[in-house]
């Protein structure tokens, strides 16, 4: 039954990241005609409460991510190794491969994992990296290149940033569960 349960959270997480990220051509955009995306941040009044009962905190708080995530396809697909893609602007350097595409995520918010962006215009360069010779660890078992990858020339990504903020009605509540509270 738990694996049951966890692999149909996998494939849950796998149809999500399917379908919240936008694969982009790069070849097609340029400092002078980007690609053109909207992040929205929607902000709700958020109370919270104690094991007691007593409101410790009501704010105005975020209620959703600021993070998109793109893909890119490299020019070459045979020997692929690796993608890196760095935000020029901050410096932030993340990306993986995701089958044969690349894959980077970028936020509004600075982040472990993400490429921080800023509204309106954004040069994201990013590399491929490829290898010929793939052996085999002895003592892990797992894949490793046999030589330095050889990496693309970079190529740069122009992703014009849209943002709207946008006030939701009502109030969330949050108040701690029983076992929280248990001693």
């Amino acid at each position: 039954m738990k694996k049951n349960v966890w692999s149909l959270a996998i494939l849950a997480l796998i149809a999500f990241n399917m379908a919240s990220c936008t694969t982009v051509d790069p070849d097609e955009t340029s400092a002078e005609n980007p690609s053109r995306d909207t992040i929205i941040r929607k902000k709700q009044l958020t109370r919270r409460y104690d094991c007691e009962g007593e409101l410790v905190s009501e704010k105005i708080e975020t209620t959703n991510s600021l993070s998109k995530t793109y893909r890119i396809s490299p020019d070459e697909r045979s020997h692929l190794w690796g993608f890196t893609a760095t935000g020029v602007s901050s410096g932030d350097s993340h990306g993986a491969l995701w089958g044969t595409q690349g894959q980077f995520t970028v936020d509004l918010a600075p982040t472990v994992f993400n490429i921080k962006i800023n509204p309106g215009l954004n040069e994201i360069k990013y590399t491929f990296s490829y290898c010929y010779e793939v052996g085999v660890d002895p003592v892990t078992g797992d894949e490793q290149c046999a030589h330095t990858p050889e990496e693309t020339e970079p190529k740069s990504f122009w992703l014009d940033i849209e943002y709207k903020v946008v006030e939701l009605n009502g109030a969330r509540e949050f108040r701690p569960s029983e076992a929280d509270c248990q001693p």
